[in-house]
């Protein structure tokens, strides 16, 4: 990972998602989060997101695709599942530019 890098942890709010937010934005890395609920944004971003979406409620898809100008993320962390997988733009990550 680059200082430049983003990367995506879906479900930051929860107590995997919180350490792994904290460790990477501690390492320079831009932090992209989504939450279940919009109670458990503001858990995220104090745990260093830089930008939460709601994947229940908002296009989170959209949203970062705009952060990233369009290149997606470097990383994604999903202990989500089926809900967020099934969702991911296939294109994005086959043509993700190591």
């Amino acid at each position: 990972m680059r200082v430049e890098d983003t990367i995506l942890i879906h479900s930051a709010a929860s107590v995997v998602g919180s350490i792994m937010a904290q460790w990477a934005s501690s390492a320079v890395v831009k932090v992209i989060g989504t939450v279940g609920i919009d109670a458990k944004k503001e858990v995220a971003l104090k745990n260093g997101c830089m930008q939460v979406f709601n994947r229940k409620a908002e296009d989170w898809v959209k949203g970062v695709l705009y952060l990233t100008g369009g290149k997606w993320v470097k990383v994604i962390y999903d202990s989500v599942g089926v809900e967020t997988f099934n969702v991911t733009p296939l294109e994005h990550l086959l043509n993700l530019d190591f």
